[in-house]
């Protein structure tokens, strides 16, 4: 803890005053650079709406008066009190400078003084909820100070932006969010633009690609597609490709006849069949090990299956509607997914963003989600804090809308009182440990062990060879460069057991 604070970077974040300009001239220090003398950053990050030659001129005087690393943002407003533009101007500047240095390494204070009081309280709002830090203020009266707040501030703020006919034809209010897709809980831009191409798709029979990390909503957004389509009263069949076994692939999408094998007392259909006129959801698409990708793009070309055990082919009529939480156009070029069958699908592409790229919705999930714990747990008067609520609000959130769900879920069945609190979310919410990367930079010494080090990569390239090769031994060989499959099988005995 003491080595973080140690190497914990201070950003000084201010907009560039008129005072501050004439501070040469009139020599004094101006706001800026009195609180620089005091603070001692490491880093300013400095707007300006001001001419360029005064503003330049002016960092040329800053830069010989401190050793503070000076990043100069020079910001095009119509109006020094447009808030339109001065929140997202401001929200840019700390977003970059947050990427640039890590949250672990990043201490923000916020000058109150240069500037005009809109770019203060765009300041006051910053500080309170997309990125905290500590508010200052200069002045020739009481020099410098730390502002404290006597109240809080929600973390909700929603900018408005985007061009072209979609983005203008939302900001417009000329798209409406029909009933089918309104239980996907949302207030964000983001999620609305997502939402407008989901409902413009829906109307057409066309495949659909559902793009998006685990617990964004694609099944969620796969119902609603179906739903608002003219298959709505056809069947719905759901399949976690991730979950079917190898050897039941077949049989599961394309059915077999009674006596094919083993257990098979009678005739059955496969997915395909009895999805016929409807619409077939398949999830987790990207697992799918490339034997079963070949299968399953002759299936959707063919518009046919043939059961096992028969011999006489079955048509069918099924819409498909896929989704994967991997990048498919990667794993096409990487071999991992066949390039046809990626066509095949992705007539229509959806990308459904992570949680923490929608502005303002988490506010709006939180809100939902513990009215439903209100009913579950029968805690009639269960509310939030707004010091809970800003944590829940920040936080990245990996596992999106479900983790956000299940945190909820767990503050709202722990908390002792009818206010769920800061130190309650703080308990609840999950910090999964992040699995060593098997990179070459990893360090000696501690307890680095090369021969598990190097057992662990191994066992890696011998589970992704044979999932690749469809288990086929003497594939997953060749993949590897190995002269035979024996020793393929050798290290597959002795690595995956």
């Amino acid at each position: 803890m003491l080595k973080e604070l140690f190497c914990m970077k201070k950003i000084l974040f201010t907009w560039i005053g008129k005072t501050d300009l004439e501070a040469e001239k009139l020599q004094n220090d101006g706001p800026v650079l009195a609180a620089l003398k005091k603070l001692k950053p490491d880093e300013v990050e400095l707007l300006s709406n001001y001419p360029r030659d005064q503003t330049n001129k002016y960092i040329g005087w800053l830069k010989r008066m401190t050793t503070a690393s000076l990043q100069l943002h020079h910001v095009k407003l119509s109006s020094p009190t447009n808030y339109a533009e001065i929140y997202p101007a401001a929200t840019r500047v700390i977003t970059k400078a947050r990427e640039r240095t890590g949250n672990a390494q990043f201490k923000p204070y916020y000058h109150l003084s240069p500037g005009t009081p809109a770019m203060a309280a765009t300041w006051i709002i910053l500080c309170s909820s997309f990125c905290k830090g500590e508010l200052i203020e200069t002045s020739t009266q009481r020099g410098f100070q730390f502002v404290k707040l006597p109240y809080e501030i929600a973390a909700e703020f929603v900018p408005l932006h985007g061009t072209g006919p979609i983005q203008e034809a939302l900001l417009l209010g000329l798209t409406e969010v029909s009933a089918e897709f309104a239980d996907i809980i949302h207030r964000s831009y983001q999620m609305r633009e997502v939402i407008f191409e989901a409902q413009h798709l829906a109307g057409y029979d066309v495949p659909v690609l559902i793009m998006g990390a685990s617990g964004t909503g694609k099944e969620l957004f796969a119902t609603a597609i179906r739903n608002a389509s003219p298959r709505k009263d056809g069947p719905f069949k759901k399949i976690n490709c991730g979950a079917i076994p190898e050897n039941l692939f077949e049989s599961e999408f394309f059915g077999y006849k009674k006596g094919a094998f083993t257990g098979a007392i009678a005739d059955k259909k496969g997915l395909f069949e009895e999805t016929d006129g409807g619409t077939l959801f398949l999830d987790e698409i990207g697992e799918l090990p490339p034997f079963m990708q070949v299968k399953l793009l002759r299936a959707i070309q063919e518009k046919e299956v043939t059961r096992i055990g028969a011999t006489t082919p079955h048509k069918f009529n099924v819409r498909i509607i896929a989704a994967t939480n991997r990048d498919l156009l990667s794993e096409v070029a990487d071999g991992r997914f066949r390039e046809d069958l990626f066509h095949r699908l992705a007539h229509g592409i959806l990308k459904i963003p992570a949680l923490k790229d929608r502005t303002g919705d988490i506010g709006l999930l939180v809100d939902h989600f513990i009215n439903k714990e209100r009913e579950a747990l029968n805690k009639p008067k269960l509310a939030i804090k707004s010091e809970a609520r800003n944590i829940l609000i920040n936080h990245p959130w990996p596992g999106n809308v479900r983790e956000l769900s299940n945190t909820i879920s767990r503050c709202a069945l722990w908390c002792m009182t009818d206010k769920i609190t800061a130190k309650d979310v703080e308990k609840q919410i999950l910090q999964i440990p992040k699995k060593d990367a098997l990179s070459l930079d990893t360090a000696l010494g501690g307890d680095f062990n090369i021969k598990e080090f190097l057992d662990r990569i191994t066992k890696s390239y011998v589970s992704r060879a044979l999932k690749e090769s469809g288990s086929n031994q003497s594939k997953a060989a060749k993949l590897l460069g190995l002269k035979n499959y024996q020793t393929f099988a050798n290290w597959k005995n002795k690595y995956l057991g």
